[in-house]
């Protein structure tokens, strides 16, 4: 009874905590464009009270376990709090220079992607160049006269604060109202978080579930799996690792007993430390052995999220799959060629994909044409490769127009799976060591 009571309170502080900080946003995003050339009072004072309540927050925390690094922690957020406000005007203009960063890079990625598209002969490539270009017009203004440009970041900071507040404002509405009105706001235009807040995601996550299992004996972490009693008709998985470049996530897709996965996994194409490649995509009916795999070769923790799916949202599935599969061919990992003959070596591969091959038997494949021809690490990515499968059902996870982040996938999962009226049914964690069991709710 008491779980249940728990899981009662969770869900109404999550909803209401979601209504509360949809209106922050855009509060915060019209005070951005009243002032326009100063940080207005009212988000002064939304930043200054959440940096003492991480702060105090983090003190409180180490009452019970002290150390130096959680106390230096948790006064870091009470420094930058009072520190942000003795020096608000300096504040101003590296804020309107770190927005210039921010969008520069965007822009070098867009000019990047564009440069890849264009040896690929994508269609619609002119597009990507002209986003470029319009990008870098922001960005440059920003980024050599910080100080005369406040003005143009608060005006872009506001916009994006009041669209990213109605986009949770949306998810709030379709929380709050009957069952059959909410249709109409599944189809809306969704605004992501900045990647830079996002990014990370996944691996907080991690070091939160490492934290339970190192307490908990068993390695059992109790936690709602399934909001309904059925089984999810697709999941997308979003792996992550705790070092290195896997803390940025991986993301795939398990739809009708097979898994579909895009990547840079021929090493013999790679540029750039593995940034650029063949794309290569792998499908295997082995899911158990690739959750394994991952675990055993790579450390990767999964969260697997389960979606249900109308007729018509599955068949879409099938019908992009089917789409996307006229546009490939046949591809062997080394391993395979040793094995027929055609590739002579006096060790046995052990590259990724043939130590993939060797635990799943999975069928590989490269593209002839499209954009995924060539796999870019910050566009044409695994994530793109599941949200344009996904989107096909019209529900856009992820934003097609910028740097595409596992981390932005699974911060939009895991916010829909907390909504009781979202179509994310289930969460399940894999983890590199044991895998979590959970139970239904």
């Amino acid at each position: 009874m008491k779980k249940i009571e728990g899981k009662l309170v969770r869900q109404y502080i999550g909803v209401g905590s979601l209504g509360f900080t949809a209106f922050l946003y855009i509060i915060s995003g019209v005070s951005f464009l009243i002032w326009k050339t100063e940080i207005p009072k009212v988000v002064r004072l939304i930043i200054f009270g959440y940096s003492m309540v991480m702060g105090v927050t983090g003190l409180l925390g180490c009452l019970n376990n002290f150390s130096f690094s959680k106390a230096i922690r948790g006064f870091m957020p009470i420094v930058f709090g009072f520190t942000f406000l003795a020096f608000i005007n300096q504040f101003s203009t590296l804020y309107a220079l770190f927005l210039g960063v921010y969008i520069l890079i965007i822009a070098i990625v867009k000019t990047i992607d564009y440069v890849i598209q264009r040896s690929n002969k994508t269609p619609g490539r002119s597009m990507v160049l002209l986003s470029a270009v319009v990008i870098y017009l922001f960005a440059l203004p920003l980024l050599f006269a910080p100080g005369m440009n406040q003005r143009r970041a608060f005006l872009i900071t506001g916009i994006f604060c009041i669209f990213y507040g109605f986009s949770l404002l949306g998810d709030f509405i379709v929380e709050v109202a009957p069952i059959k009105q909410t249709n109409r706001f599944k189809k809306r235009i969704r605004v992501n978080l900045p990647v830079f807040m996002t990014m990370l995601m996944p691996k907080k996550a991690i070091s939160y579930i490492n934290k339970l299992v190192a307490i908990d004996d068993d390695g059992i972490i109790e936690e709602d799996s399934f909001k309904v009693d059925k089984i999810p008709d697709i999941e997308i998985f979003v792996h992550v690792t705790e070092k290195g470049f896997g803390t940025i996530g991986h993301a795939d897709l398990y739809f009708e007993g097979k898994i579909y996965c895009y990547g840079n996994y021929d090493f013999q194409s790679s540029k750039l430390f593995g940034s650029i490649g063949d794309g290569v995509l792998f499908v295997t009916n082995n899911r158990d052995e690739y959750i394994k795999f991952c675990a055993k070769a790579t450390g990767d923790s999964i969260f697997a999220f389960g979606l249900s799916l109308t007729d018509k949202q599955k068949q879409a599935i099938r019908d992009r799959l089917g789409e996307l599969f006229t546009h490939v061919y046949p591809w062997e990992s080394l391993y395979q060629k040793y094995e027929e003959g055609k590739y002579q070596s006096e060790t046995v591969p052990n590259d990724y994909a043939s130590e993939l091959y060797k635990a799943t038997h999975a069928s590989m494949y490269k593209f002839k044409d499209t954009s995924f021809k060539t796999y870019f690490v910050l566009t044409t990515n695994c994530v793109k490769l599941s949200d344009y499968v996904i989107r096909a059902t019209g529900i856009a996870a992820a934003n097609p127009n910028g740097i595409m982040s596992p981390g932005s996938y699974y911060d939009y999962l895991n916010e829909q799976y907390r909504l009781k009226n979202s179509i994310v049914i289930s969460k399940q964690t894999y983890h590199h060591s044991v895998t979590i069991e959970h139970e239904k709710s």
